[in-house]
């Protein structure tokens, strides 16, 4: 008789796993196919739908950072730049270290500074603002080469050659606006 009920517990607790994992499966690749559609509407810039894609992905509640990095990255297509950073911040709160997000931020706050900046009233302190956060974004991607196992990642490398690009563009607005 206990072996009945042992064999009768263990069937139960299998069957139990297998619905949770079944489940949990069926949600892994609905978020990642709702998230590959909407890739795939951005790039034929299908904003609205792509948009709706990513935010159902989100609901799935399955690796949310990517999906919010991807609507961070169609908000910079559609130059709403506060937007796109807002979704980055909601991505590196999720997962802090996701270069994709802190690399797409440091775009958009550049980006965001140059809409900002007008040559005749040379306004440089709310650009410089912007500037120096995108400055500081692509140095955390720079430097985190040292701690990450992903050395060679592309991104580590653009954020380098964007260093660069964006400390001359400080320079040349500090020597401009004298």
């Amino acid at each position: 008789m206990k072996n009945k009920i042992y064999a009768f517990i263990t069937v139960g607790i299998i069957l139990i796993f297998s619905i949770y994992f079944s489940f949990r499966n069926s949600s892994f690749v609905k978020a990642n196919e709702l998230n590959a559609r909407g890739i795939e509407k951005s790039q034929q810039n299908e904003f609205e739908g792509s948009d709706l894609d990513f935010k159902k992905s989100i609901s799935f509640k399955f690796r949310e950072h990517i999906p919010i990095t991807n609507l961070g990255i169609s908000s910079i297509t559609k130059k709403d730049y506060s937007l796109a950073h807002e979704y980055f911040d909601k991505a590196l709160a999720i997962e802090k270290d996701f270069l994709p997000a802190k690399y797409n931020d440091a775009i958009a706050l550049f980006e965001w500074g140059n809409t900002e900046y007008d040559s005749e009233k040379c306004n440089i302190n709310r650009v410089m603002i912007f500037w120096n956060q995108s400055y500081i974004r692509f140095q955390e991607i720079a430097k985190s080469g040292k701690f990450f196992e992903f050395r060679e990642n592309p991104l580590i490398k653009k954020s380098k050659v964007n260093l660069k690009l964006v400390s001359a563009k400080i320079e040349e607005l500090k020597n401009g606006c004298k």
